[in-house]
């Protein structure tokens, strides 16, 4: 089922054309990362999607039905990159204010903050005022409120900025819960790292410009078809090991520096078991064989490259 769709969809901020005819499509329960630099129109487009800016042409749909249409109100769940919270409340005065608004009845919603709460490690502060948070603890409460409505579809833009590593990895933890939950999840970050291994589909933007969307997999494999396999052997290879070894299906591009070896493999095609016989028949010994995956991180700079 289709949860969010864009369909040659602009906006304009005068003469800035912020978003230029963005065509995108989310499934259910996918966690998707929507990847750029500062100013390459991720924040302008999740507000487009929430329903918080209206686009200049085109149209985005959630859920089937036109963005901030009020039967998705309590549907939806939005961290936008800068929260500003009532700073004379406490935290769970502030989150029961908002669940008020939600409708959410008040057994539910002390539930819910409870829950919340002791996943992002701020039960210990809730009934502090706000005044007193660190940024850390403000953006654990802005994660609290995202989902405090149980949302079907949640926009998240930057939900990292401010965490420490133990709350980056509970954070990663929550998402991915809430996604085999049947929870849609959009992502906007800068940080690859933070996406690697979490998502499983990806949007690269720059410039207000979709480079690539799809499957994870798809979008690595697209810019970047290899992998690359370092060898380190017990002694120099001969010319013979390396002939033999160029004739095994997959490997190229070999390069030798001593006795360490890296050659590229196509990305879906693993032959280190071949190798590996290789190695042994020509009566040499490997100390190590590693297999380096190409990085998100990697593949975004390939792609804005090729296109600017």
């Amino acid at each position: 089922m289709t949860i969010i769709q864009a369909f040659s969809l602009r906006k304009c901020y005068g003469n800035l054309e912020a978003l230029k005819n963005i065509n995108l499509q989310i499934e259910e329960s996918e966690l998707h990362g929507l990847v750029g630099p500062n100013g390459a129109g991720k924040t302008t487009l999740l507000k487009l999607i929430a329903g918080v800016l209206k686009p200049t042409s085109g149209e985005v749909k959630v859920l089937g039905l036109p963005a901030g249409h009020p039967q998705t109100y309590h549907k939806l769940g939005f961290l936008p990159e800068y929260l500003n919270f009532p700073r004379h409340l406490t935290g769970r005065e502030a989150l029961l204010f908002y669940s008020d608004l939600y409708d959410i009845p008040r057994p539910d919603a002390l539930r819910r903050i409870d829950e919340l709460s002791s996943q992002m490690g701020l039960e210990e502060a809730l009934d502090r005022h706000i005044s007193s948070y660190s940024r850390g603890m403000l953006q654990r409460l802005g994660l609290i409120y995202a989902f405090l409505n149980d949302p079907e579809v949640v926009l998240l833009d930057e939900p990292a900025t401010g965490l420490d590593p133990t709350y980056r990895m509970k954070l990663k933890e929550l998402l991915k819960r809430k996604s085999r939950e049947k929870r849609t999840i959009l992502i906007s970050s800068h940080v690859l790292s933070e996406l690697e291994n979490l998502v499983d589909s990806l949007t690269i933007i720059s410039k207000g410009q979709i480079i690539a969307s799809g499957g994870r997999e798809e979008v690595i494999r697209r810019f970047s078809p290899y992998n690359l396999l370092f060898i380190e052997l017990n002694k120099l290879p001969t010319e013979k090991f390396l002939r033999e070894l160029e004739k095994i299906s997959g490997v190229s591009d070999i390069k030798v520096d001593g006795r360490n070896i890296v050659v590229r493999l196509p990305y879906d095609d693993d032959v280190r078991e071949e190798i590996s016989r290789t190695i042994y028949t020509l009566r040499f010994l490997p100390l190590s064989i590693t297999m380096r995956k190409i990085s998100l991180e990697e593949v975004y700079l390939k792609a804005v490259g090729e296109k600017h």
